[in-house]
């Protein structure tokens, strides 16, 4: 029995592979979709930011029933978790690369086609995302292993996050004059999809032991696990405490997913050095592992992610802001950048704790097993994230009056306004809110 637990240990160490598969493919659309779409699609502005919000409010919506479907749902041949790390990955891989095709001449049928491969990529992606999330809660038995675990994701989704912002661009430097933008991003999008469908069948060997299967578990058992859509309705509505982890989780991600698209505006058109981009992506990847993998080697010293979040927050706020000041330096631009991302990378683990923390309320609360439901929640916060770039990137050129190619200082004051204003009032919002948030141990 203690050499089988051995082995489980050892087995672990590469928990959260997954989510460098998950990182790559989502970073490839959220940091390089805009640009691809007004300057490669050649789709106009307007209907670039209409698409995005189309885009980033369906996925939102999703995300939102991903947990409570998992909930509801009787488990499946392999577990109610398991079960969707083999059979939804290829979808997502097909649909994220059709994701990335757009026809010649034709923007309106571009854009049609990029929101529909999105919408269907996007449905069987948050299932896995929840069932990912939701096994961390399921293997550890203890805050520190749930810390572990869930720095171990954050490194290898940092890892994913840097390799496509750091490779992306050059790759499309590398063969663009060959094939062209057009092709080249759907062929990566296309390795990509590879790479998450392995990583996840990883994951799935990996999570082997951990959760029943279907034909191990009674009709009572199944009927015991699942919630009803009321206790759903309940659970959401009467336990506040919920949504407002998914306002405070806002600022890592935010940090992850509005800050560079922004970045690559910002060198192309504020520094006028679009070759800065990916020494930026791999210098603030690098940062956002090394926070990640500082919580794995001293996590278990952390008894109370609360109080680490709260010294945390006010810093992040404070950095984003030094930025509107890169205007003129890119040295502090740059080194501003790489501060903020290494202590985003540090928080991730710990917000994911609080949502944990919620599941065991609610049970001991109610006697509910809500794992999938409040686990799936966490991920709203990366739609809502995405829903303020879908906005933030078009209106900040579009107030300024922008045209592909073109660089004025109208342009340039709007990007780092968007820049260092909306991503660092997240942080300060996330630290009332966490302050005023009733503490467990109290």
């Amino acid at each position: 029995m203690e050499r089988s637990s051995d082995q489980r240990e050892k087995r672990l160490l590469l928990w959260g592979i997954e989510s460098a598969g998950e990182g790559l493919l989502a970073t490839i659309s959220n940091t390089y979709l805009a640009i691809f779409m007004t300057d490669v699609a050649m789709i106009p502005l307007g209907l670039t930011s209409a698409v995005m919000l189309i885009m980033s409010v369906s996925d939102w919506i999703f995300a939102m029933f991903a947990g409570a479907v998992i909930s509801m749902v009787p488990p499946g041949r392999w577990g109610r978790l398991r079960s969707y790390l083999l059979c939804c990955p290829a979808f997502v891989a097909v649909f994220y690369t059709l994701h990335f095709l757009s026809v010649p001449n034709a923007p309106v049928l571009s854009a049609i086609i990029i929101t529909a491969g999105f919408i269907l990529a996007k449905i069987p992606y948050n299932l896995i995302y929840v069932a990912n999330v939701s096994l961390i809660n399921v293997i550890a038995k203890d805050q520190a292993a749930k810390n572990r675990l869930s720095s171990q994701r954050m490194i290898f989704s940092n890892l994913g996050r840097m390799g496509a912002n750091s490779l992306v661009p050059i790759l499309v430097l590398l063969l663009a004059g060959r094939l062209g933008e057009r092709i080249v991003y759907p062929i990566i999008m296309a390795g990509g999809g590879l790479l998450y469908v392995l990583t996840n069948l990883i994951h799935f060997v990996l999570s082997k032991g951990y959760e029943n299967s279907s034909s191990s578990v009674s009709a009572e058992d199944e009927d015991a696990g699942s919630l009803s859509f009321g206790a759903v309705l309940e659970i959401l509505f009467t336990h506040s405490r919920v949504l407002v982890t998914v306002v405070i989780d806002l600022t890592s991600n935010v940090a992850s997913l509005v800050l560079p698209p922004l970045a690559a505006y910002y060198y192309k058109y504020v520094a006028e050095a679009p070759n800065l981009v990916p020494i930026h992506m791999a210098l603030t990847g690098a940062a956002a592992i090394g926070g990640s993998l500082f919580v794995r080697a001293f996590g278990s010293h952390v008894k109370r992610p609360r109080k680490a979040l709260l010294a945390i927050y006010p810093t992040i706020a404070l950095f984003l802001f030094l930025t509107r000041f890169g205007n003129e330096n890119v040295s502090l631009f740059l080194a501003c950048n790489i501060l903020v991302h290494g202590l985003t990378g540090t928080t991730q683990s710990f917000e994911l704790s609080l949502y944990m923390d919620d599941v065991a309320y609610v049970q001991k609360r109610t006697g509910k097993d809500a794992n999938a439901l409040i686990m799936g929640i966490s991920g709203v916060t990366v739609k809502i994230a995405n829903i303020i770039k879908s906005v933030t990137v078009p209106l900040s050129l579009s107030i300024a009056g922008y045209v592909p190619g073109v660089v004025t200082e109208a342009v340039k004051s709007s990007i780092i306004n968007a820049y260092s204003i909306v991503p660092a009032l997240i942080p300060l919002l996330g630290f009332l809110l966490l302050y005023f948030r009733p503490d467990d141990e109290k």
